[in-house]
């Protein structure tokens, strides 16, 4: 994991990595709100449903789990008319500082991100993004959850896709390629300013199965393959070197490609 996020809890798999990740941040801050991104998905369960910025989150959204939902930079169809990633980068961050500052900084615990969203459509972040997200958390005191659980463990050619921008979040959830999904795992991985809350004050959370001795061997010996069979450096030779060069190829010969 990047930086100081050295403190491990164990969860069943994603949603309930992302559930507990916003109750830290909450328990963290003291504060209840929590912001997310539109095109966005975090899991199935109650609270990781609501923070989901895809059309299942509104069957189940009755608007009472103190989520707010904010447009993402998505340079393929812009949202706010821009025409380069620059321009993207800008606008959307304007747009977010402006959201913090109409819900109140005060009263927001978190801003959960998916590193390079996965399920509403793989769209990686324009330059100046994220850090500008977490320049933005860190000027109001908000926790930044970066979700890795799709991105994370090679998927983008580092072991986690946040790797790729000078970015380190206050915590990162995880699962599926933690041990390429043999047995159900998943987690947060925690920084040290957050874990510091919880050295007098116990957490208030726990699960029959964290830390499964069986799931989290599947784990060990996933990662140890991913190491020494060099999966990640190979993820990264595949991308620049094949299929980024052929797709950049695509992009320039086929009109209906914008991204």
């Amino acid at each position: 994991t990047p930086g100081d996020l050295d403190h491990i809890f164990f969860t069943n798999g994603g949603a309930d990595a992302i559930e507990h990740a916003i109750r830290m941040a909450r328990l963290h801050t003291g504060r209840y709100k929590v912001l997310s991104a539109y095109r966005s998905y975090h899991g199935g369960t109650h609270l990781a449903i609501n923070l989901t910025g895809d059309p299942r989150r509104i069957p189940n959204d009755h608007g009472d789990a103190g989520v707010v939902h904010f447009m993402p930079a998505y340079p393929y169809r812009s949202y706010f008319g821009s025409a380069t990633g620059e321009e993207e980068t800008a606008r959307a961050l304007r747009h977010l500082e402006d959201m913090i500052v109409l819900e109140g900084p005060a009263n927001i615990a978190a801003l959960v991100l998916e590193s390079v969203p996965g399920t509403a459509g793989i769209y990686v972040p324009p330059p100046g993004y994220l850090e500008g997200v977490r320049e933005l958390t860190r000027k109001h005191g908000i926790v930044f959850i970066a979700d890795e659980v799709m991105a994370g463990f090679g998927r983008t050619g580092k072991w986690f896709a946040i790797e790729h921008w000078d970015v380190i979040p206050d915590l990162l959830t995880f699962a599926k390629g933690v041990n390429s999904g043999y047995v159900p795992l998943g987690g947060v991985a925690i920084s040290g300013a957050v874990f510091d809350t919880f050295r007098d004050r116990v957490y208030p959370g726990g699960l029959t199965y964290s830390g499964h001795p069986l799931a989290c061997a599947a784990a060990v010996a996933t990662i140890t393959a991913m190491a020494e069979e060099g999966m990640v450096e190979n993820a990264a030779r595949l991308g620049e070197d094949i299929i980024g060069p052929r797709l950049r190829e695509i992009a320039a010969r086929h009109p209906s490609v914008g991204e």
